[in-house]
């Protein structure tokens, strides 16, 4: 679970209802460390289930390498109440920010079979490079509008689609890579 790092309150009871269906489904939970959406997703999870919530944090344990962007107290709070945090997940602070946070979310699709993305808006950057990855993993994409109608921006660089669809209930957009080609 994941998406954009501004996501208004008004979609904090989405992102609870999805987090209780895959919690019912015996999920365990994969997510970064970010403001927003990946905050939303951890306070959710670390309420009811913090054995199964897995953090993967681009940032050290005293919240060195941080960023505005980074909610280092919803982390470590998480893992105080028995989450798994993988603190560094994106490699050393030697590496610059952005390597970091991309590796740190392709770290956290390891062993998913599925990913869900909220997102403020269809042309959500960051979130749509680790969907695309997730993706090319043979994962199921699930997008997750909180703000928008149209359909997000595909996944650059593969060939595939959009296709409106539900998780958890709610309307989602799902990702389907194209069939092979006919010659």
């Amino acid at each position: 679970f994941g998406g954009s790092r501004v996501l208004g309150n008004f979609y904090t009871p989405i992102v609870k209802k999805c987090i209780n269906v895959a919690l019912e489904a015996d999920c365990f939970i994969h997510v970064g460390c970010a403001a927003g959406a990946d905050a939303e997703v951890i306070n959710s999870v670390g309420r009811v289930a913090p054995s199964r919530l897995r953090v993967f944090a681009q940032f050290s344990p005293t919240g060195a390498g941080s960023f505005s962007g980074s909610d280092v107290a919803a982390v470590q709070h998480a893992e105080h109440s028995g989450a798994r945090v993988s603190y560094l997940a994106g490699g050393p602070l030697s590496l610059c920010l952005k390597t970091r946070l991309i590796r740190r979310s392709v770290a956290a699709l390891t062993g998913c079979v599925a990913s869900v993305f909220f997102l403020a808006n269809p042309s959500s950057r960051g979130s749509l490079n680790v969907a695309k990855v997730a993706a090319k993993r043979d994962q199921l994409v699930y997008a997750i509008p909180c703000g928008f109608d149209t359909v997000p921006d595909s996944l650059v660089g593969l060939d595939g689609l959009w296709e409106i669809s539900q998780f958890a209930g709610f309307r989602a957009f799902q990702w389907f890579p194209a069939a092979g080609y006919l010659f």
